[in-house]
């Protein structure tokens, strides 16, 4: 029995685990546009440069309108801002799983955002 327990463990060890690939969205705004800035650990840009890339995809979900963006499934963890030209958020840093993101107030020239599901001010 020893023996089949440690072959079991041996086998779920060398299992690689499957990352789920992260999304980030946006409680729809006022804006009339929503780009969203990404980058990675290392500084790299995730969907091109500033302004970033512009937000076509949105869903409905618990009632709500969101904007949505999917990184590849090799993004293990994002960082992002939201903008729409003019105006953005704050710096939203280690994403590492699907968020929900929402507009809350000004900070100097940034919005802050507040995890909307959490209640988590970034």
């Amino acid at each position: 029995m020893k023996k089949l327990f440690v072959a079991l463990t041996a086998l779920l060890i060398a299992i690689p685990q499957i990352q789920a690939a992260i999304t980030v969205n946006l409680m729809k705004p006022s804006w009339s546009k929503v780009n969203v800035y990404a980058w990675d650990a290392s500084g790299n840009p995730l969907v091109g440069a500033w302004p970033g890339k512009t937000v076509t995809t949105t869903k409905s979900f618990n009632g709500y309108e969101w904007y949505s963006v999917t990184f590849a499934k090799s993004v293990t963890s994002a960082n992002v801002i939201f903008n729409n030209g003019t105006d953005q958020t704050v710096n939203i840093e280690g994403i590492t799983s699907t968020t929900y993101y929402k507009l809350d107030s000004t900070s100097g020239t940034e919005i802050t955002v507040t995890n909307f599901y959490e209640g988590t001010t970034n």
